[in-house]
């Protein structure tokens, strides 16, 4: 059904009559000339009058249409396809909105403008165009979805305060999982105009979450997509966070609005690695990152900050390709935790120009020996010959009823010397320390029995017996299983080669945890000593003791490195994690395993963060959640007025690439029949009006009434050159005979 944007030039259509009134008020001319006879006249007034009629009706009817025409395109027509649902009584539709809100949506473009109040003015302008009777549905799209109006609602003025009050979020962003639960919400109703918007900023990265199916690949061949056919995450699924387009009505329209810059400039600084990993106070230590970094090629700057003052800069040349870890010195720090960051210059995306971390610094490296002075003798002299803190290495042994007492956080290695069978609560502890990223070492002895490891579940292998060996095969040579694990990749063969060890006694197992694995053999294929990841940390578990009591190894000359090797192993798995990254739920008991309810936990700006408890059986796990703002989080422990820094906090770096996705590939990864692409608001209003009310026919109908007007210009030039002059009509010579042969056609003019 068509409609006119200005249906007063329809008026003008009149015209059209004005060729018919000319061709009919023409008349012919009549030429008296004497002449003997008329017959050759009316020979050819019978045989050119039925052309001449042909010729005559095809110049009015060119001339009209081109009349009907201009007035037509100045009317500018239009299809309504709004008059359409009228007419069928179903002219209201359903509206799916999605909003990228991940922090790339920041960027600044000048004069205090920025691509999220872009975001915003577009979202406002899609809300305001909707009529009445029309419904929307409003869903974020982050790292997670997140429903902003989930039900589809025809309120108008609440869904603009809802966009309104709407802000970025410090996480990346997945379009696809938001915009499938758009659909669900748009399923739901019962009508067959639906719409689904998607506002982002071109971005490359939130599209990824598209190529998790290959279905949008049928009709997309030319998609810039990865997505391995073979892969079994790449196939069809039911999951809400897999792309399937095949679900969505293939009459449903997608307007996609990337509101970004074409080429974004963005640099960052994306990790840090502090070494060595525990810092041992008054040492030099050095903090290395890395950039990441999108857009032309430039030079930049990196200032590291300890305790708030700057102690080194460098200058990094930006080109996209080639930027190098940056490797600062430390100067030496006094133990405890020290708050630093690494700081870019100011940008265009401010948000990601700082990272943040820790320097966890202590007097040296802490072991704890558990058990009777007897048990731990030999590894005390071998760890600390000398006493006091000599070696970098601090003992303290304690007799393991007074184990309770000790704060083992103060520790990066704990060693039990014949310290089993130990109470329940014990066990939680110590399991706790290595999950927190400690080192626990079990020396066996004869106070436990095979049931008293049964409590434990961070053991590399569970024992079942304790055996005595054959004297014929007590003397066993030591054989490394791995020797390329960082324990026993330093430790070097003397002149006698591998060592001989004498083994009298030895606990054993059946099977190996799947988890562990075994470093030392004794014999053939006789288990010495094996480890297993525990948490963040690890549980080394020996078959022999650490005494003279079930065999000769302290005795050996590889006792001493090998337990020296194992306390700077568990030095540098028992530092503390430099920074965590930005997550929604994060489990306390893990990063502070010696936090407790009553302990207060502050965001970077002193805002109190919960602390919420969770009882399994004798256990209490401890977490906290919405942990999206970056910086240093302290905690102040229950009784102490002083907080201490607890951990450091950044935003997902993967946002950080800003890497533009081109425009044409988007329908492409799509993989649905109709989708429109916009690059700002006035672009996406205008194909919104297209899709809703129309395309003016009027630009066409004008240059079609263009080349009417060549065509009748040319058509009328030929035909009154075809006119012939009297003589030449009559077939009249120059001597004044008539031609017998002439063909005399009369001519009448255009």
């Amino acid at each position: 059904m068509f409609s006119f944007l200005s249906p007063i030039f329809l008026w003008a259509a009149s015209a059209a009559a004005v060729p018919l009134v000319l061709h009919l008020m023409q008349r012919r001319r009549t030429v008296r000339i004497p002449f003997s006879t008329i017959r050759f006249l009316k020979l050819a007034e019978k045989r050119s009058s039925s052309r001449i009629r042909m010729e005559n009706f095809l110049l009015w009817l060119v001339r009209t249409l081109l009349m009907l025409l201009l007035a037509l395109g100045f009317a500018m027509p239009m299809l309504r396809t709004r008059a359409f649902g009228d007419f069928l009584g179903k002219s209201s539709r359903d509206v799916g909105l999605v909003i990228d809100a991940s922090y790339s949506m920041d960027y600044a473009l000048g004069n205090q403008d920025s691509v999220w109040e872009r975001v915003r003015q577009s979202a406002t302008a899609i809300i305001e165009g909707l009529e009445d009777g029309d419904r929307l549905c409003i869903f974020l799209a982050t790292d997670d979805v997140k429903p902003v109006i989930e039900q589809l609602s025809p309120e108008r003025e609440f869904a603009l305060a809802q966009v309104k009050a709407l802000d970025t979020v410090p996480t990346s962003s997945q379009l696809a999982p938001a915009i499938m639960a758009a659909w669900e919400s748009l399923r739901q109703g019962d009508r067959k105009e639906r719409e689904i918007h998607v506002i982002t900023d071109g971005q490359a990265l939130p599209w990824n979450s598209f190529q998790q199916s290959d279905t949008n690949r049928v009709t997309a061949d030319a998609a810039p997509a990865t997505t391995n056919a073979a892969d079994p995450t790449a196939r069809a699924s039911t999951r809400m966070d897999a792309w399937q387009p095949e679900k969505i009505d293939p009459k449903a329209t997608f307007f996609i609005t990337c509101l970004g810059v074409p080429n974004p400039e963005n640099a960052a600084p994306v990790d840090i690695d502090i070494q060595p990993a525990l810092l041992v106070s008054d040492t030099p230590s050095k903090a290395q990152t890395r950039l990441t970094y999108c857009g032309a090629p430039r030079s930049t700057s990196v200032r590291l900050f300890v305790n708030g003052d700057e102690v080194a800069s460098r200058a990094a040349a930006l080109d996209g390709d080639n930027i190098g870890d940056l490797l600062f010195a430390v100067p030496p720090l006094p133990a405890g935790k020290h708050p630093a960051r690494m700081e870019t210059p100011l940008d265009n995306l401010p948000v990601d120009n700082v990272f943040h971390f820790l320097f966890e610094v202590r007097e040296s490296l802490p072991v704890l020996c558990v058990g009777a002075n007897d048990d731990t003798l030999f590894l005390s002299k071998a760890l600390n010959p000398g006493g006091g803190n000599s070696g970098g290495i601090q003992v303290t042994s304690v007799e393991t009823e007074n184990l309770p007492g000790e704060d083992l956080s103060g520790f990066s290695t704990v060693i039990l010397c014949n310290a089993l069978p130990l109470s329940g609560q014990e066990v939680i502890r110590l399991e706790q320390f290595v999950q927190a990223g400690g080192l626990l070492v079990i020396f066996p002895g004869n106070g436990a029995v095979a049931n008293d490891y049964k409590p434990w579940s961070c053991l590399p292998a569970m024992p079942t017996r304790i055996t005595e060996s054959d004297r014929s095969k007590t003397k066993r040579l030591l054989r490394w299983a791995k020797p390329q694990h960082p324990i026993l990749r330093n430790l070097r063969m003397g002149p006698e080669g591998a060592p001989v060890v004498t083994v009298r006694r030895e606990l054993a197992w059946d099977t190996l945890d799947p988890k562990a694995e075994m470093l030392i053999l004794s014999g053939a294929d006789t288990p010495f000593m094996a480890i297993r990841g525990y948490g963040r940390g690890q549980v080394l578990l020996f078959t022999i003791s650490a005494d003279r009591t079930w065999a000769e190894f302290p005795l050996s000359p590889f006792f001493l490195p090998l337990m020296h090797q194992v306390v700077q192993y568990g030095a540098g798995i028992g530092g503390s994690t430099p920074f965590l990254w930005a997550s929604r739920s994060l489990s306390l008991s893990e990063h502070l395993p010696f936090a407790s309810e009553q302990d207060v936990l502050a965001d970077p700006e002193q805002n109190s963060v919960p602390i919420r408890a969770s009882h399994s059986g004798d256990k209490t796990l401890l977490r906290v959640e919405n942990l999206l703002k970056p910086g240093v989080y302290t905690i102040t422990k229950a009784g102490q007025p002083e907080s201490t820094p607890a951990f450091a906090i950044n935003i997902d770096r993967t946002e950080s690439d800003l890497t533009p996705l081109k425009r044409e590939d988007i329908p492409a990864l799509i993989g649905h029949p109709n989708v429109v692409v916009a690059g700002d608001r006035e672009e996406l209003l205008r194909l919104i009006k297209e899709h809703r009310v129309g395309r003016t026919l009027g630009e066409f109908l004008l240059w079609l009434a263009l080349a009417l007007s060549i065509i009748e210009c040319f058509y009328a030039n030929l035909k009154m050159k075809s006119i012939k002059s009297l003589s030449e009509t009559l077939g009249v010579e120059s001597s004044g005979r008539i031609a017998a042969t002439s063909h005399m056609e009369p001519e009448e003019p255009a």
